[in-house]
């Protein structure tokens, strides 16, 4: 079964994404439920029964899962706020 979207670590991936990507950077992170896919018997959401949304700058990405979410904002992307970080940190 599906993780419930309360048992996701959300806020740790959104501070660890503001510490890379910096905190004046635009980010977004939505969840948009599925057409037809039930929700739990209690009512809570389940990652199959959603899609995530993402925003980081200019790029906008959807994902089935929120580790690939994870992923992406933490490993494969790259803003203008981790470039500067990126360049500073060389030069230390």
């Amino acid at each position: 079964m599906a993780a419930l979207l309360s048992d996701l670590e959300i806020s740790r991936v959104i501070v660890s994404a503001e510490e890379r990507h910096g905190r004046d950077t635009h980010i977004v992170i939505e969840c948009v439920s599925k057409e037809d896919i039930p929700e739990t018997h209690s009512g809570e959401e389940t990652e199959d029964s959603i899609y995530w949304w993402v925003e980081l700058e200019n790029q906008i990405k959807t994902f089935e899962t929120f580790a690939e979410v994870e992923k992406f904002l933490l490993e494969d992307s790259e803003s203008s706020g981790s470039k500067w970080f990126d360049q500073m940190r060389d030069k230390v």
